[in-house]
């Protein structure tokens, strides 16, 4: 069987091709584009088929498959079609915030190269990459700073999007940090904090990150933020 973490990215990498073909400006639709572009729910189907069998082997070469061809393709095409990299839902999720949660690091420059200024656009990207299931992380969230080096990691998710903001702060809203805390990504716990991020912002239900790992019980996480709080006093 394949991994949760598999399944996962190969499902989301999906929501990319799905959210360009929504802000595609031509008036084809994702039903006339060529096989490849849909090629990732193709590949799925094969794996869940391959997985079914028990041929492990056979599922790891669909995955790399679904990876590195057939989406690049997809994505190629989705552009070349007037797809806009930048372009926004009612909740403020565009196609780069799914790339950077789940998609490869070629697919995330490609998208990038397109567009322009894509950061200072929306999309909460630092806070959909700080919760990226794929040992790149940290290579995402650096390059995101490297295309902005100016982007605020202490600014709670949707603070600058007010319908957002209001439509959702009773779930708890936090900043990067917290969503790295809650995920138990000790990795991007302690780049936030050595990029300065601000682990004394409270989210929309008034907690601290710190706060957020004990709900969770990510005892690496806690010791992380209580050891970076007795250095900042």
């Amino acid at each position: 069987m394949f991994s949760l973490q598999e399944r996962q990215h190969v499902t989301s990498t999906q929501d990319v091709l799905s959210a360009l073909d929504f802000s595609a400006t031509s008036e084809e639709a994702f039903e006339s584009a060529p096989v490849e572009a849909h090629n990732s729910d193709m590949d799925l189907t094969r794996m869940e088929a391959a997985a079914t069998t028990g041929n492990l082997e056979a599922v790891k070469d669909v995955f790399e498959n679904a990876k590195a061809g057939s989406f690049m393709l997809g994505v190629t095409w989705f552009l070349a079609h007037g797809a806009d990299p930048n372009a926004r839902c009612l909740m403020d999720i565009t196609p780069l915030s799914a790339a950077v949660e789940s998609a490869s690091l070629p697919t995330i420059h490609q998208l990038f190269d397109h567009g322009t200024a894509p950061v200072l656009r929306g999309g909460q990207l630092m806070h959909h990459a700080v919760v990226r299931g794929l040992s790149d992380r940290l290579e995402i969230m650096e390059y995101l700073l490297s295309k902005h080096p100016s982007l605020s990691l202490s600014k709670l998710m949707y603070e600058d999007e007010p319908y957002c903001f209001e439509s959702q702060k009773y779930f708890g809203l936090g900043t990067p940090l917290h969503d790295a805390a809650a995920s138990c990504h000790l990795d991007a716990v302690e780049f936030l904090l050595a990029k300065g991020c601000d682990a004394s912002v409270k989210d929309s239900l008034g907690r601290l990150a710190i706060e957020r790992a004990r709900q969770y019980k990510h005892d690496s996480v806690v010791l992380c933020l209580e050891l970076a709080a007795g250095q900042s006093t």
